[in-house]
């Protein structure tokens, strides 16, 4: 028996102890854990504690500060403690594999803590981790025009980029077919009213398509989220050969950073309605919904950077009150302001908080395209041409390229910065004359799109290596490209200084 002031004291300073990474939850992430694994020589959280509890055979939990520690486990756990455990249970945890943490839903830390410690997926003597795949399954989901849940066929063809789901009727095509460049998933299990419910979210016809999705087993639903994930990160190291993989990484899926009821009113101070409203912050969209089982949003605002004359004022313009709701906000944009109010100040106070955080964020070529794709001025469409002229040997590779270009000598530095791969396509002369904002890759079929966007007017002159021969023919600013196959088509954009090129392979 040994003393246990004298143990609590050591165990405490074991918590705090540097280069442990007692001081956060080995499972979680969150700071100051009060609980302990006395059997795996681990610190942990209360909530985590509780998934350990569960699993008597491979994991026993005391409370740091109340329960009793003889000397031989406080030794134990000092030989261990969470870096040199993590090291051994986490040694290969794939990069597509979420690690959840300390705010998010518990059926994930249940799975993440059953895959480490008792499945012991990621030990370095383990066996060889694939990426899962294509993956077929039955997923209970909600009816877009009820609240029934029905169950459903799920098929996941992660070469091709698609995720497709039947109904129960043998014999016929897809209810939908989802490209997993347009796709994201969360759990939302409060929302939905489920531990296990999963929100799939893509994007179809110019608006946003909510999928509410649900399975009995918690490691079913987990390993279907983690196939997406697999599959969306396949997509962007194809779309984005340039980045490291670390910065892919936070790209897969995302949460919203902030939802909730407020009132919002119209452009001509129509009456409040209340709405519920979802925060991306990737793609800088507050959307908002009648209900929040909603199969499609009712409209969206996009949130710039204050350069671009976008604001978010905390109370209501002059001479503008709410229904119910007292505490307001607005959100300043060069169209319009967008007036809203929240149940509580303390709501009010979120939300600001939330929106500010992507207000002065600074807006990546992402947003850019994101913001065009959303108006619907981009349509989406993968033709698959056959390729014999031209540039074969760079569009051959199964990707298109976005390619924004802008008539500013200033822009030239930051074009090579963001993509190295600039100096080395076919183009580069061009690109350099003149000067790429940034350039991505888009993954499509075998073949694919190359769009470019001017930003202004400018007659340009393709590489004459290229054997691409230039016609003044569409008028002014806007060339032709020809080439046997290959011909550039216009479309202007909302700006009438602005043209959008897109040239296809036919």
């Amino acid at each position: 028996m040994g003393d246990c002031e004298r143990n609590k004291k050591r165990l405490l300073e074991l918590l705090q102890r540097a280069g442990t990474g007692n001081a956060h939850c080995a499972d979680c992430g969150e700071p100051d854990p009060d609980w302990a694994s006395y059997k795996l020589g681990i610190f942990i959280c209360l909530n985590c504690s509780g998934v350990h509890r569960n699993f008597p055979a491979i994991s026993k939990v005391k409370s740091v500060r109340l329960d009793f520690w003889e000397d031989s486990i406080v030794e134990f756990m000092t030989h261990n403690g969470n870096l040199r455990v993590k090291a051994k249970y986490e040694a290969r945890v794939p990069a597509f594999y979420y690690v959840p943490q300390a705010n998010d839903c518990l059926v994930l830390k249940e799975q993440w803590i059953r895959a480490k410690y008792e499945r012991q997926e990621f030990m370095a003597d383990g066996k060889t981790i694939s990426p899962p795949g294509n993956r077929e399954g039955f997923l209970w989901k909600r009816g877009r025009d009820n609240a029934q849940f029905l169950k459903r066929r799920f098929v996941l063809l992660a070469r091709e980029g698609l995720l497709k789901y039947y109904t129960k009727e043998e014999g016929k095509g897809p209810k939908a077919v989802i490209s997993i460049k347009d796709l994201n998933a969360t759990f939302q299990t409060e929302k939905i009213g489920n531990p296990h419910g999963l929100q799939i979210t893509y994007r179809r016809e110019g608006h946003v398509r909510n999928l509410f999705v649900y399975h009995e087993s918690g490691k079913e639903i987990v390993d279907w989220f983690n196939a997406l994930r697999a599959a969306r990160l396949q997509y962007l190291k194809m779309a984005f050969p340039e980045l490291p993989e670390s910065e892919l990484v936070p790209l897969i899926t995302r949460n919203y950073v902030k939802q909730g009821f407020m009132e919002k009113t119209g452009p001509k101070t129509e009456p409040f309605k209340k709405r519920w409203f979802a925060l991306d912050s990737q793609e800088r969209r507050l959307l908002y919904y009648k209900n929040p089982l909603d199969a499609f949003e009712q409209g969206q605002v996009f949130i710039g950077s204050n350069e671009q004359g976008y604001d978010i004022y905390e109370d209501l313009p002059k001479g503008i009150r709410g229904n119910h709701w007292k505490a307001g906000l607005t959100i300043v944009t060069p169209q319009r302001k967008f007036v809203f109010t929240c149940p509580t100040e303390k709501e009010q106070r979120e939300w600001l908080r939330s929106l500010r955080d992507v207000l002065y964020r600074p807006l990546t070529p992402l947003n850019h395209l994101s913001k065009t794709q959303g108006l619907g001025y981009i349509k989406r469409e993968w033709p698959q041409p056959q390729v014999t002229h031209g540039l074969k040997s760079w569009l051959a590779t199964g990707h298109s390229a976005l390619l924004v270009g802008r008539r500013s000598s200033l822009l030239s530095s930051l074009a090579q910065q963001e993509c190295p791969a600039v100096g080395n396509h076919p183009w580069s002369e061009f690109f350099k004359t003149e000067t790429v904002a940034f350039t991505r890759r888009l993954p499509g079929p075998a073949l694919g799109t190359l769009w470019f966007w001017y930003i202004g007017r400018h007659m340009c002159t393709p590489p004459s290596h290229l054997g691409l021969k230039y016609s003044p023919g569409l008028g002014p600013g806007l060339p032709h490209i020809q080439n046997g196959g290959m011909a550039m088509k216009t479309h202007p954009l909302y700006h009438p200084s602005s043209t959008l090129a897109k040239m296809c392979l036919f």
